[in-house]
């Protein structure tokens, strides 16, 4: 028997029957032109519609079903007004991806021109608020300085009252002071009418006395009389001297106070023209600050309107991605109702994906974590998407058996060297992804497991240690028995035990070794088993008490911890235990975790 598809394979089909013909080959095709072929399918409208070239089968020696060849499709107008409805389809459908693909295009051009704009923006403000920010330190220097001189002025005007004060009180003093001279004086001129009086009496006596007294008498008299008047003379202008002597004095502290309050004053009135003009400065700084800020708050305005067309583009470019991912459904029909997505993303769309296909004999499960996150991040994420695809409906053309999984890893490599023309050169951008990827047969129950630096746990709830032995160059097998040194580290926990198979150290992206093989991991899974495939989000966020990683050995403790609980249990366990250890703290990275339970 030999199957071939026209919109697959291109085979001219007359040139195939014609190389057959005699060997007893049953042919049966898809997509072809009505009685080219012996059995030939088509889908329309969802079902399969089939004819037959009843001649063509006999003629090389088989027998075609009666009930079989009743269901085919007799005439060729009918065939090929279906065949003509299904290009149409075709066609339709092609020209509809080829529209999705350019508007994503020019959505990126779009999203990197606004990011620039925005880069652009926010350096203009950043400048602008630092200028601000040395605009507002002067001012608060100024302010300062303004507030030191006024405290200076406020105590320079105290010690001039005090100064007043004592002025005034010097000033009453010498008015007493003047007073008691004017009353001496007054005593002093009574006391010279009173010698005046004194010397007429003299004179008087002096004229009795000159009849009555010897000369020798008199002139006693006289000297009596001299020294009298001398002491009082001397007396007199003793104290004259005293009151000159204090007035001068008296005079000369007066003008020392004049001269410094004048001093003072014209300090003042300096002071006063320069809190003047520093006030005049700082009204045109306030000035030129709220210009400044009116055009911060334009510039913001400007960067909002700019922010909201871009958060719009993103929200697109995120129904774009949730688009090209594969239905979340698909693991329920690996795994129902034992299974649980949990898909964090950072931003808007994720840097983060997963990627899963399900066929009778086998299924494929990938957590993958792409360079950056964002909007870059989200457009590796569909480009890894998209050459998975490629490479799944490639291996089906090849009618390829079950695909291992380190094959599917190294061709998904040369998709994105070979995409992002990686050379490995210095100071080229290390773009890739991380990502863990395993395959399971539906019949055997074997699990194979590659990882691009990501691992994979295991989680068991019997105590089976495994030990790890080659079975190639590039492929290690686990069995329950083996060489103890071979033996892989347990974590143990409420009553179950995590294994933890570890992925290759080079990423799928370009690496300084380019003919490294990444590692085919073979595991046996029993009924009950759990495992698990992530990204690095979950271990990696920041928070708790003291603001650190959460980590992975916690992570491992937390997994062991939910064993008796079911998976969709487990997804919230774990969504509540990284909302409370981020707690206020900003999200750091996309988180993704992908969890499966065999069933038992």
């Amino acid at each position: 028997m030999l199957y071939i598809n026209k919109l697959k394979t291109k085979i001219d089909i007359t040139d195939l029957v014609t190389k057959i013909k005699g060997k007893n080959i049953l042919l049966i095709s898809e997509n072809y032109e009505f009685h080219k072929s012996m059995i030939n399918f088509i889908e329309h409208k969802g079902l399969l519609r089939v004819e037959m070239n009843t001649a063509l089968i006999e003629s090389e020696g088989f027998k075609a079903d009666p009930l079989f060849a009743a269901k085919a499709i007799k005439s060729e107008s009918s065939w090929v007004n279906i065949y003509l409805q299904t290009e149409k389809k075709l066609t339709e459908e092609h020209k509809i991806v080829e529209k999705q693909k350019s508007e994503i295009e020019k959505q990126k051009k779009q999203i990197e021109k606004q990011i620039r704009q925005i880069a652009q923006q926010e350096k203009r403000i950043q400048k602008q608020l630092e200028e601000i920010n040395i605009q507002e330190q002067k001012i608060e220097l100024q302010r300062k300085a303004l507030a030191g001189l006024q405290e200076d002025i406020s105590e320079k005007q105290k010690i001039l009252d005090e100064k007043m004060r004592l002025l005034a009180m010097q000033k009453k003093d010498i008015m007493r002071q003047q007073e008691a001279i004017i009353k001496q004086n007054n005593i002093l001129n009574k006391q010279k009418e009173n010698i005046k009086i004194q010397e007429n009496k003299i004179d008087q006596q002096r004229q009795v006395l000159n009849d009555q007294l010897a000369k020798i008498k008199m002139q006693n008299l006289i000297i009596y009389l001299g020294i009298l008047i001398i002491i009082l003379v001397i007396l007199a202008a003793l104290f004259i001297y005293r009151s000159y002597r204090i007035k001068k004095k008296t005079n000369k502290m007066l003008e020392q106070k004049n001269e410094e309050i004048m001093l003072q004053n014209e300090q003042i009135l300096q002071q006063k023209e320069e809190i003047e003009a520093q006030r005049d400065e700082i009204e045109g700084q306030r000035d030129e600050i709220e210009k400044q800020k009116d055009i911060a708050i334009a510039q913001r305005d400007e960067i909002t309107l700019q922010k909201e067309e871009i958060t719009d583009s993103i929200r697109y470019a995120q129904r774009i991605q949730l688009a090209v991912l594969p239905p979340v459904g698909v693991l329920e029909n690996i795994a129902p109702n034992n299974y649980f997505i949990l898909n964090l993303p950072r931003d808007i769309v994720s840097g983060d994906y997963y990627w899963m296909v399900n066929f009778h004999e086998y299924s494929i499960v990938a957590a993958a974590d792409c360079t950056g996150h964002g909007v870059p991040g989200a457009f590796m994420s569909m480009l890894g998407v998209s050459f998975l695809n490629e490479i799944m409906n490639k291996l089906i053309d090849e009618k390829h058996p079950i695909p291992e999984a380190n094959e599917i890893l190294m061709k998904l490599r040369e998709k994105v060297i070979k995409s992002l023309h990686q050379t490995g050169a210095e100071g080229e951008q290390k773009d890739g992804m991380d990502i863990a990827l395993y395959v399971i047969d539906h019949k055997t129950n074997l699990l194979q497991f590659s990882g691009a630096n990501n691992p994979f746990y295991l989680i068991k709830d019997n105590p089976v240690t495994l030990f790890k032995t080659k079975t190639g160059d590039h492929e290690v097998k686990y069995l329950p028995e083996g060489p103890e040194e071979n033996a892989i580290p347990v974590l143990e926990g409420n009553n179950h035990y995590l294994i933890e198979i570890k992925g290759d150290k080079m990423p799928i992206g370009i690496h300084t070794d380019p003919n490294a093989v990444f590692t085919n991991n073979i595991i046996q899974i029993e009924a009950k088993d759990t495992f698990y495939i992530f990204s690095d989000g979950f271990a990696d966020q920041f928070g708790g008490p003291k603001n650190k990683k959460f980590k992975y050995k916690p992570l491992k403790k937390l997994l062991l911890s939910t064993q008796d609980k079911t998976m969709v249990e487990q997804k919230e366990i774990l969504l509540n235990a990284f909302v409370e250890w981020k707690g206020d703290y900003f999200q750091v990275d996309d988180v993704l975790i992908i969890g499966m339970r065999a069933e038992g």
